[in-house]
């Protein structure tokens, strides 16, 4: 079945994502308690949990890159490998 729109679901699903991570810092922010900060938002409280849980799973799986500078010794390119460092016979 295709989606209508050109990609409307996930288009939702961000507006979704975005709207939950917003209630949820507002919620952090309260100092209430779940369920008393969701029952005066008319909000089920298992709908709360179960976006909390969501968005910080997604947050933990992303993969963050480092800039790395590889530095060459240029002792190593004149003189060659060390005898040292070759695996034994």
């Amino acid at each position: 079945m295709a989606l209508r729109g050109g990609g409307g679901e996930a288009r939702r699903m961000r507006r979704a994502r975005s709207i939950w991570a917003e209630l949820i810092r507002q919620y952090e922010r309260s100092g209430k308690e779940l369920e008393e900060w969701a029952a005066e938002r008319k909000i089920p409280p298992k709908t709360l949990r179960w976006w909390m849980w969501r968005l910080r799973r997604e947050q933990a799986e992303e993969v963050s890159l480092v800039p790395v500078r590889v530095v060459v010794l240029a002792r190593t390119l004149v003189e060659g490998p060390r005898a040292d460092l070759a695996p034994a016979a």
